[in-house]
């Protein structure tokens, strides 16, 4: 549970730095909202809302109320922002809820367009401890390499399933980096071609 003092140090912190993200995860949403309410326009900090959903009926009406909370305390349009997360196919199929909560109330934006598609490589990235930008300019490059080391690593468990996963997100790095690109852009305001 996020205390009162240190909400302080956390708004202190978007006071004094201009590049900050600050991730409220579900269970501290709550206290967060009402350190924010608790200063005169608490919300003037920051910059953008981004208000993250995945499918499902439940999620979709938390993020909602999440967005709406945020337009109550007087957070502009502009400003809220919804990321449509782990999507399978198509986010106006997986994600009518919000799309029609934001079009019917104009309260926050949630363009389909931002989003980020469900992917195995960002497990394998996180056991290979490697970021996307690094796994396209390592593992990108030498996948021949890793190929071959499959062939000569097959009796090895171990080093095999590291290989496999280096070749999945060797595979997968540019796309998966083109498509998050994409979304940031969007996200921000703009939009890509």
């Amino acid at each position: 549970m996020l205390r009162g003092e240190e909400f302080k140090k956390i708004y202190l912190e978007m006071v004094v730095n201009d590049d900050l993200v600050v991730d409220v995860g579900a269970s501290n949403s709550e206290a967060f909202f009402e350190g924010l309410t608790s200063f005169n326009a608490g919300h003037d900090e920051v910059d953008l809302f981004m208000v993250p959903v995945v499918p499902g009926a439940k999620e979709q009406a938390e993020s909602i109320l999440t967005a709406r909370m945020l337009a109550a305390m007087g957070v502009e349009k502009e400003r809220i922002r919804v990321v449509f997360n782990r999507v399978k196919r198509d986010v106006s199929e997986e994600f009518p809820e919000i799309i029609y909560a934001a079009e019917s109330t104009g309260e926050f934006i949630a363009d389909p367009r931002c989003m980020v598609f469900e992917n195995d490589i960002y497990a394998d990235l996180a056991d290979l401890k490697m970021s996307i930008k690094v796994a396209c300019e390592k593992l990108v490059p030498n996948l021949k390499e890793i190929k071959e080391g499959l062939r000569k690593h097959a009796s090895s468990p171990d080093e095999y399933y590291r290989l496999v996963k280096m070749l999945n997100v060797g595979k997968k790095a540019e796309s998966t980096s083109r498509q998050l690109d994409e979304a940031f852009l969007v996200l921000c305001g703009g939009g890509y071609e």
